[in-house]
């Protein structure tokens, strides 16, 4: 349910969950590769960002590297923290570490990550094979904290064991303020289309809030999404890599915004300095190598600059190297 800007969980039995819930969200929230990307998010209008999946077991045991990954950017509120573990007492630990060090205002408890690496260990959506386990989970997770909780799935495992239901079901009961819902299995990753019919069985079937997610690419699938799912919001990942302007175009409904090639060349610059700022230049020139591949997808000579750019292993040849192309797609010198 909404109130303007404001996205309220109606829970009567439980007069602090619905405080915690009455947070200053948008219809738009975002979720993707972190840290840099994060601060173009704001500035697009997004209303709710979410870290990257933050190991809950080393949060624990106070890793520096997980706490500076879950920690947010000046400015970057309201502000989640996407735990991933399957041990309800770890998962119950992080929360009341999360908020004990003031680091977010959502606790997020991720149920649906399809990557092997994270499957293999027992967590993301291998736990949609563990309905138990998952209540335990939430369980444990909403008495360890009074922050907002929310959870994010998928619809199960594969087509023949789709529970999206019950494990939603499950959720509300055990506490979660509200739902994340990717379309998809796991077994699809991402493959296929974003069954949106399903997001819209679960928000029919629950009263807590329920966000859609998965194929939101522009203003119009977000229209769609709203429209068809009846759902409370939309969360976008990656249709927002290379192209933050995604988010301004959701929230006016507008699919004409679109940048020119001066102001992705700027994006992309300031980009790279952010990254460098961050991760070191070594590092940083390394992670922003896909994102570059992402700000000139679609673009005319954007094959031959990524195989360039690619090789180019300190900032300074980047920033020639960025420069030089978007310069041949304006016509103008590179400066």
């Amino acid at each position: 349910m909404h109130d303007g800007h404001r996205a309220v969980v109606p829970r009567a039995d439980r007069d602090a969950a619905a405080e915690r819930s009455a947070l200053p969200v948008s219809r738009v929230s975002v979720d993707f590769v972190r840290r840099v990307p994060i601060a173009f998010a704001r500035r697009f209008g997004v209303g709710l960002t979410c870290s990257e999946m933050i190991s809950a077991r080393a949060l624990v045991h106070r890793a520096r590297v997980m706490f500076r990954r879950a920690r947010p950017a000046e400015g970057e509120r309201p502000y989640a923290v996407q735990l991933a573990d399957h041990d309800p007492a770890i998962l119950a630990e992080a929360a009341r570490t999360v908020e004990g060090e003031g680091l977010a205002d959502i606790v997020d408890l991720n149920m649906g990550c399809p990557s092997r690496t994270v499957v293999g260990s027992g967590n993301g959506a291998a736990l949609l094979r563990t309905p138990e386990l998952i209540a335990a989970i939430v369980r444990a997770v909403r008495q360890a904290t009074t922050l907002t909780l929310s959870v994010k799935l998928r619809l199960g495992w594969d087509d023949q064991t789709r529970n999206h239901l019950d494990v939603t079901r499950i959720c509300e009961e055990e506490g979660a303020d509200f739902l994340v819902v990717h379309g998809r299995t796991r077994t699809q990753m991402f493959s296929g289309r974003s069954d949106w019919t399903a997001i819209g069985e679960v928000k029919a079937a629950r009263k807590i809030p329920v966000v859609g997610n998965g194929d939101v690419t522009s203003a119009e699938a977000a229209r769609r999404l709203l429209a068809q799912a009846a759902c409370d919001g939309v969360m976008i990942a990656r249709g927002v890599f290379g192209d933050p302007w995604l988010i301004e175009r959701i929230l006016k409904n507008d699919d004409s915004l679109n940048p020119g090639p001066e102001e992705r060349c700027a994006l992309a610059l300031e980009h790279l300095a952010l990254q460098c700022a961050y991760d070191g230049e070594t590092q940083g020139v390394k992670k922003l190598r896909k994102h570059l591949a992402w700000y000139v997808r679609g673009l005319a000579g954007a094959a031959v600059f990524r195989k360039r750019a690619m090789t180019i292993p300190d900032r300074a040849g980047v920033e020639r190297e960025v420069r030089r192309f978007f310069a041949e797609l304006t016509g103008t010198p590179a400066s």
